[in-house]
């Protein structure tokens, strides 16, 4: 039976990778900064595909590209970086209501 105070998680696709990373995510409870390390973690994984290399060269040379209007989509929203290089991207605070997760709307 599930436990309604346990998070579910969902891994889409199959394999020897996926199974792995259900094991270890089920053995330490994530922390409230898992998802902003898996979306910047993302945002690395964005700009090595989209410089079609892992090189350092290509990734830097995509890193650089995500500035101004260009973001690039994560779970926690859009993600880019200013002038200075500081990553921008917004801020959501969420509460559970009825077992989900909802953006938080002060009174």
């Amino acid at each position: 039976m599930h436990d309604p105070k346990k998070p579910k998680l969902v891994v889409i696709g199959n394999g020897m990778a996926g199974a792995r990373v259900v094991e270890e995510i089920l053995k330490r409870a994530p922390d409230q900064f898992a998802a902003t390390a898996y979306a910047y973690t993302y945002v690395l994984a964005a700009a090595a595909k989209n410089g079609k290399s892992a090189t350092q060269d290509a990734i830097t040379a995509q890193l650089t590209a995500i500035t101004g209007t260009k973001s690039v989509s994560t779970l926690l929203g859009k993600f880019r970086f200013d002038a200075a290089r500081n990553g921008i991207s917004p801020v959501t605070v969420q509460e559970v209501v009825k077992q989900k997760f909802t953006a938080f709307k002060p009174n």
